[in-house]
C-alpha cells in the first residue's frame, strides 16, 4: 500500500533542451547501427571511427557532450563530425572506406578498414559470444563462475591470449586455458558434455566450459 500521496506533476522538471539532445543522440546511434548492419559489421567488432553530419546548429555541442555515449553504443574508438567537403566524398565512397546510413538531415559514416588490433579484438568478441551461448545451453546463472579450455587456429589463439582479461571478465571465467592434442585437458564429465567445435571469420576453435 502507498502510505504517501502520489507526487505532484512539476512542469519545471521538464528540460526541453535535454530531451532534444537525447532524441538527436538516439537518432545518430540508430543511423550508426544501421550502417553497421548494411555492411554486415557485427557490434562486437570494434571500428576505428564514426563520423556524422547533422543539419543542426547544436551538432558540435552535442558531439562534445555525448560523444562518449556514441563511442560506447557503436563500439568505435572515436566520434567526430564530418566536414562539408568530406560528406560528398563519403557519399561517393569510391574507395569503399565507409559504411553509410542516412536520413533527412543526418548521415552516419563508419570506417570499415580494420587494423590487426581491431581484428584481434573482434575475434575475442566473437569468442565471448560463443562462450555465452554455451553458458546458456548449460543452464548456468549469470553469477556462476566457469573454467574455459580451448584449442584454436593460430591467429585466433593469439587474439584470445591478448584479450584474456576481457574474455574472463565478460564470461565470468576464473581460467582460460589453452590445450593441444598432444596435451589435452583433464576433462570432467561436465566438461566433456559441454565441448563444442566452431568456426568464424576463417578461424577454428574447439572449447569447453565447466563450473569453476
Amino acid at each position: 500500500m502507498h502510505l504517501e500521496d502520489w507526487p505532484v506533476f512539476d512542469p519545471t522538471c521538464i528540460l526541453p533542451e535535454l530531451e532534444a539532445d537525447v532524441a538527436a543522440v538516439r537518432r545518430l546511434a540508430g543511423l550508426g547501427r544501421a550502417a553497421r548492419q548494411a555492411a554486415a559489421l557485427p557490434l562486437h567488432q570494434p571500428l576505428a571511427e564514426a563520423a556524422f553530419s547533422l543539419a543542426d546548429a547544436q551538432a558540435n555541442r552535442r558531439k562534445q557532450s555525448y560523444g562518449d555515449l556514441l563511442v560506447e553504443d557503436l563500439n568505435v574508438c572515436a566520434v567526430r563530425l564530418l566536414a562539408p567537403a568530406e560528406e560528398t566524398e563519403v557519399l561517393a565512397d569510391e574507395r569503399h572506406l565507409w559504411a553509410v546510413a542516412s536520413e533527412e538531415g543526418a548521415l552516419a559514416a563508419l570506417t570499415v578498414r580494420l587494423t590487426p588490433e581491431l581484428v584481434s579484438e573482434g575475434l575475442a568478441g566473437e569468442f565471448i559470444l560463443r562462450v555465452s551461448e554455451l553458458r546458456q545451453k548449460a543452464g548456468l546463472t549469470s553469477n556462476e563462475r566457469i573454467r574455459i579450455v580451448y584449442t584454436a587456429s593460430a591467429r585466433l589463439a593469439e587474439a584470445l591470449e591478448t584479450h584474456r582479461v576481457l574474455i574472463c571478465m565478460e564470461t565470468q571465467a576464473d581460467a582460460l586455458q589453452a590445450f593441444t592434442r598432444a596435451d589435452p585437458p583433464r576433462a570432467s564429465e561436465a566438461l566433456k558434455s559441454l565441448f563444442t567445435i566452431t568456426q568464424f571469420h576463417g578461424e577454428k576453435v574447439t572449447f569447453g566450459i565447466e563450473k569453476a
